[in-house]
């Protein structure tokens, strides 16, 4: 007896984040049910430029550690993330490219890779003050690494942080 298989090949045109254009995106996903492995593709395009592109693998037979993704953005409009962390920032504006890796479990997942912030701003909601930045962070398990980053406030005035943003 043949394993099922199951495949599927979705469009959609004019894919929108919290009334935000995100672009057209593709979705491509296969089953394999001998394996018990889900092998995801998923692209998002806006005009000619690729601006999103999430492939891997879902392993279903796995307790943890089932997550292996590989994340690339490329001037990936921040705007659309300012409802996720509008209690500690907003008037979030610029742009972010990034390679990541996802792993771990859809209850646990872990990020690690690179973020490359260019033209960026938001207001740290607990100062009330506005900051830019162009700058590279680092991405690992429960961090963020600010290192050498530099802030830009409103009076042109800089600060380089040095320091880590932890999370769970």
């Amino acid at each position: 007896l043949r394993q099922p298989q199951l495949e599927t090949d979705l469009s959609i045109l004019d894919l929108a984040g919290n009334g935000d254009s995100i672009g057209n995106a593709t979705v491509t996903t296969r089953l394999n049910s001998e394996q018990k492995v889900v092998v995801a593709n998923i692209g998002v395009q806006r005009g000619s430029a690729k601006v999103a592109s999430i492939r891997g693998n879902y392993y279903l037979a796995r307790e943890s550690d089932n997550l292996d993704f590989n994340i690339q953005l490329d001037n990936f409009y921040l705007r659309t993330i300012e409802p996720y962390v509008s209690d500690v920032i907003s008037d979030v504006n610029g742009k972010v490219s990034a390679e990541l890796h996802l792993r771990g479990s859809l209850q646990r997942p872990v990020f690690e890779g690179n973020l490359d912030f260019r033209r960026a701003g938001c207001v740290i909601n607990y100062l009330n003050t506005r900051y830019s930045f162009t700058s590279k962070v680092k991405v690992e398990e429960n961090y963020f690494d600010l290192d050498g980053m530099t802030l830009v406030d409103a009076n042109n005035s800089e600060a380089t942080v040095n320091g880590k943003v932890l999370h769970d």
